[in-house]
């Protein structure tokens, strides 16, 4: 009896080691198939190859190396487009005026890179950066309203408040010689961004301000570096116990602040409950600020609770961390530049006076040099150095055959930079390239630093009117200067734009009292 039963148990082992072997050798064919498939269709360009499963991800790492590789193959390959190994799978990489235009604008390149963006997915799960298609379509059209022209200079106050908090925070640093301050200016605009997301400030100095600014710097470094190990499969060795449990902190915290909102709207809010302290439940009753109108689409089924979090998730992030980034390359550009900054300054003496320091978004639009400088700026530096797109369905451009599933990548860092199209200089910091006469005749693709197509950035009027007030506060205050010189900027990308070395800025008072912005 003994006996039987061990052979039908070494028979139902075999049997599931059969099945095993079965499974394995559909899963090499389907792979080598795809693979072999891949090999086929990078044959129409130049491509970069590499090792075996790594590709050319080697020479990726550090990070710092990044944008350079990807930039020297163009060089290599003289064309606008080519593919890359990177990980176990092939990417497009262009800079093609065309191809970027059929990109950017087309249903058919809708979705985002799975590969790129899976580690901002496990950060805030279909948030509208990574939601698929038919899902950021529903949600991109509801949030619409809540980035509308008439929401955005409702703003203008809590700007102007969040740039005299910047003035006096820098003041602080004035004859201590040069000095870190991109740390300053994240804590600054964390604060306009909970203002204008939540109707709630983190306000200066408490432990909620010092936790969340640290949760959302730990957790923007992970993502970056999860980015990178996506493409070789194994992001998930990033998402370590301290990565889940900043994870959790940031969604505890907005959860209660969204509980307390809720209650609030319902008049029915008691403080005494909540672990937010008290002085922070400012909320604002503007039904146009985000927080509203994500709840009302909940209480319209429109939005599920997921939705509410996970796109407050994504406001509150997309808005601190990418013009925090555009502020501090702007000032390091201007410290390096002093005739640019000066010329800037008299700009705004033209403009406003000491005796009437009231600005609107009227006069804000007057300042035209300033205009030059931020887009100059935004050329050079752009937030997000590269995008990356998904092909939903087999498309073929221009005698390119791309597949359904096909990565792409567009660094606009690299595309910013092309010669033919900036001239000879094109690396040098010129607020002049963007002159009418200058400007008009290029590509519309040529200058892209908030993507480009329906699935632009949703924020970029936010952007350009908090720069505008950031800016003209600060340089009415101070002259900035640097001893660190614009041709040993190295640059990284950490999903947003990084200095492989931040430089240090030194603030000096223009007058002898603060003036602020009313």
């Amino acid at each position: 009896m003994q006996v039987k039963e061990n052979v039908v148990s070494f028979q139902g082992f075999k049997i599931v080691l059969y099945l095993c072997v079965i499974l394995c050798l559909i899963l090499i064919y389907v792979k080598y198939f795809k693979r072999s498939r891949y090999h086929i269709i990078t044959s129409q360009l130049p491509t970069a190859r590499g090792f075996p499963f790594l590709g050319i991800a080697y020479k990726l790492i550090p990070m710092k190396k990044f944008l350079y590789i990807l930039e020297s193959y163009f060089i290599k390959f003289k064309s606008w487009n080519y593919f890359a190994w990177i990980g176990p799978q092939p990417f497009l990489v262009t800079v093609d005026l065309d191809m970027i235009k059929e990109i950017l604008t087309s249903n058919r390149f809708l979705d985002k890179s799975t590969t790129m963006y899976s580690a901002i997915d496990n950060a805030i799960p279909k948030g509208l950066i990574t939601s698929p298609g038919e899902k950021w379509k529903h949600n991109r059209k509801l949030m619409n309203s809540t980035f509308t022209h008439k929401t955005i200079i409702k703003f203008i106050p809590i700007f102007k408040d969040g740039a005299q908090a910047l003035v006096e925070r820098l003041n602080d640093n004035v004859g201590n010689g040069e000095c870190e301050v991109f740390e300053i200016i994240k804590r600054t605009f964390l604060d306009m961004a909970m203002e204008t997301t939540m109707g709630v400030g983190l306000y200066k100095g408490n432990d909620n301000h010092n936790e969340m600014i640290r949760g959302f710097n730990y957790m923007l470094k992970q993502v970056a570096n999860g980015a990178m190990f996506s493409t070789l499969k194994v992001g998930f060795l990033t998402y370590t116990p301290r990565y889940y449990k900043t994870k959790q902190l940031i969604k505890d915290y907005i959860e209660t602040l969204i509980e307390d909102k809720r209650k609030a709207n319902d008049g029915t809010i008691d403080s005494k409950n909540v672990n937010v302290k008290s002085e922070e439940v400012d909320i604002r009753k503007d039904a146009d600020i985000f927080i509203n109108r994500a709840l009302n689409f909940q209480d319209q089924s429109l939005f599920q609770h997921a939705d509410v979090l996970n796109e407050t998730q994504t406001v509150i992030a997309g808005s601190f961390d990418t013009v925090s980034t555009q502020i501090y390359s702007i000032l390091i550009m201007l410290a390096m530049h002093p005739n640019i900054q000066q010329k800037l300054f008299e700009e705004t003496e033209e403009i406003i006076s000491v005796e009437n320091m009231s600005i609107e978004y009227e006069q804000l639009k007057q300042f035209s040099y300033m205009d030059l400088v931020i887009k100059e700026t935004l050329r050079l530096m752009p937030s997000i150095p590269i995008i990356g797109r998904e092909a939903v369905k087999d498309v073929t451009f221009n005698g390119i055959n791309v597949p359904k599933g096909m990565q792409v990548m567009i660094p606009i860092f690299i595309l910013h930079r092309r010669t033919d199209l900036w001239g000879p200089l094109a690396h040098s910091f010129n607020p002049d390239n963007f002159l009418p006469e200058n400007n008009c005749k290029r590509h519309p693709c040529a200058y892209i630093p908030f993507s480009k197509g329906s699935r632009n950035c949703i924020g970029w009027h936010y952007a350009e009117v908090v720069l505008r007030v950031m800016l003209l506060s600060l340089i009415r205050n101070f002259k900035f200067t640097t001893s660190f010189r614009y041709e040993d900027l190295i640059f990284s990308d950490h999903i947003s734009l990084r200095y492989v070395e931040e430089p240090k800025l030194q603030i000096c008072r223009r007058n002898e009292f603060l003036e602020r912005i009313n």
